[in-house]
Order: C-alpha cells, then structure tokens, then sequence
C-alpha cells in the first residue's frame, strides 16, 4: 500500500511479446493495483495532468520494468509537469528512487501570459515555466530539469544507459531528435513510451517514429490501443 507521507503534494527484463502480454489496462478495481490508482488519484489533484488515466498506467508498467533493467530515466516533453511528477513519485513508491532522473523541455511561454508579443506561433500544448517545472520537482532527489531542445539540453549529459524513457511531444523533428538521443543509450530490455504517437491530426508523431526506425535494428515496436506507442531494445 502507498503511504499518504510518501506522496509529495502537488505544488529478469521482459522480452518481446511477453511483454507486451503483459501491459494491462487501465485496472477496473482499485483492488487491483491499489499503489498506481492511489499515486494516479493524487497527482490529479495538482491539475498538471494532462494523460488519461490508461496512458498514465501505461508509464507506470514501463517504470515497474525499468527495476528490472540497468540505465537512468528521462522525459522528453514536460507539458505542464503532470507527467513528470507522476514519473518522480512513481519512481520513490517502486525504489527507484536512486536512479537519475531527467526532464527535458522547451518551456515554451504559456499562451495569455505573453509579455512582448501577440503574434507568437501556437507550437502545440501550453507548457509550464521552467521555474514551475524545476519547483515542482525539486522535492525528489536525483531529479535534474533541462530546458531547450534536446540537442540544446544534453549537452554535457553523461548518461550511457536508460532504463526507461517517457518521449511526450508533437513534431516531427523533436520526436526524431529524441530517439535519436535515448535509443542508442537504451538498455536490452529498456522501453522507450511514445505518448503522443497517434493523437496528431496529422501523423507527423507516427511519421517520425517509424521513419527513425527505418535504420535501426535489435527493437520490438508495438502500437498500444491507448494511442501510445512502445519501443523495447532486444
């Protein structure tokens, strides 16, 4: 069971088709996953997620996995946060909690509180300030928050391995960017959630993934009826 004080407030690896045979639904019983519904309900609470709940379990299987699994965790795409906040609680409740944990974001300027301009292009979801982000997660040790693209905000990044990647975007080119970056890192057995894989109107989210994967090898790629997609090195 998850203890209330745990929570911060708001403010063997799997292989293959065994895995994926195991990826459940969203529980239709709090009885049955009692730690996930618990975590879920909470982070609610602080109105900065934006998953559905399906998806959200989604992260929170790939985490379970990631125990299993050598390397450090990353999000790619914060949005407002909720996700990622999710992620860091998720990663304390499964003792994970000594893993680096990375968030990687443009931060785009929220739409209504632009200062100097009223002609700035709609790039997709708003999102958070960095300083909200980077507050809201500075509770959990071993969580570090980058902003920029992701070329701007890995550099100097040492990681060698991850365990478990959340990429939470809506271009082309960041998508592209972000494989490229956390696929050639990936542990045997790590996973790679795409969350926004087939929620575009038009597929440039599912035009990058699979045109990256053109040239790669060594990878299980499964279509999760959650509009999510999931990516698992072999």
């Amino acid at each position: 069971m998850v203890d209330e004080a745990e929570l911060v407030d708001p403010e063997p690896s799997l292989q293959g088709k065994d895995l994926v045979e195991k990826l459940k639904p969203v529980p239709a019983s709090k009885r049955d996953e009692p730690e996930f519904f618990r975590l879920a309900t909470h982070v609610a609470k602080g109105g900065r997620l934006l998953l559905t709940p399906s998806r959200l379990f989604t992260l929170w299987q790939g985490l379970d996995n990631a125990r299993r699994v050598r390397g450090d965790i990353v999000e790619i795409g914060a949005q407002l946060g909720g996700s990622a906040f999710f992620i860091a609680q998720a990663l304390k409740l499964l003792d994970l909690s000594d893993r680096p944990f990375y968030v990687i974001s443009k931060f785009r300027v929220p739409r209504g509180a632009l200062l100097d301009s009223d002609k700035a292009e709609d790039e997709g979801p708003r999102e958070a300030r960095f300083e909200d982000v980077r507050d809201l997660l500075h509770p959990f040790r071993n969580t570090e928050v980058r902003q920029g693209t992701v070329e701007e905000a890995t550099k100097g990044l040492k990681v060698s391995h991850y365990a478990f990647a959340h990429i939470n975007i809506t271009s082309y080119a960041s998508t592209h960017s972000a494989l490229g970056h956390v696929f050639s890192r990936l542990s045997p057995g790590g996973l790679i959630v795409l969350s926004q894989f087939a929620t575009t109107k038009r597929d440039v989210v599912k035009d990058a993934v699979l045109d990256y994967l053109k040239g790669q090898r060594n990878y299980w790629f499964f279509r999760l009826p959650t509009m999510q997609a999931l990516l698992m090195r072999t």
